[in-house]
């Protein structure tokens, strides 16, 4: 009896092993994990100033910026959207070890004849921020906006 149940936890238990793969295993993130909605709470010069200035930031930028919209949203069936400013981008999204890779699909600016979209193939680096759960992009030419799940 005991070697049967042996044997069961074995299995149980590489089988789970085996159902993640090593970026998530080494990250200890799943796409579980990142679902939602995501709200930018915070903008920075640098990566360098997020654990200094954060708190800071996060109170200018939800005064300043609160009514302007800065979201991602990450759908369970790998869908994607992603609002930021004047501009809405469509797509798919991926989880890398710490890194959720969007892919433009289709886009829109709610500013008539905006031309500088990102075109259809384009592609947008978020770095999951785990000790924070937060999700940041660094954007151009020295900055990072901060996003914090919206429940």
């Amino acid at each position: 009896m005991k070697k049967r149940l042996l044997i069961a936890l074995a299995v149980v238990l590489s089988l789970s092993i085996a159902g993640c793969s090593k970026s998530e295993k080494k990250a200890g993130l799943t796409n579980k994990d990142i679902i939602g909605i995501w709200q930018c709470t915070a903008a920075l010069e640098s990566m360098d100033s997020y654990s200094k200035f954060y708190e800071e930031a996060k109170d200018i930028y939800n005064e300043t910026y609160s009514s302007v919209p800065n979201v991602l949203t990450l759908e369970k069936s790998g869908k994607a959207s992603y609002y930021i400013l004047d501009y809405q981008y469509y797509g798919k999204w991926k989880l890398k070890g710490k890194t959720v890779t969007f892919t433009v699909e289709d886009s829109k600016s709610v500013v008539e004849g905006a031309n500088d979209l990102l075109p259809a193939g384009s592609t947008i680096k978020f770095k999951i921020d785990k000790k924070n759960m937060s999700i940041t992009r660094e954007f151009e030419p020295r900055g990072v906006f901060v996003y914090e799940r919206n429940h």
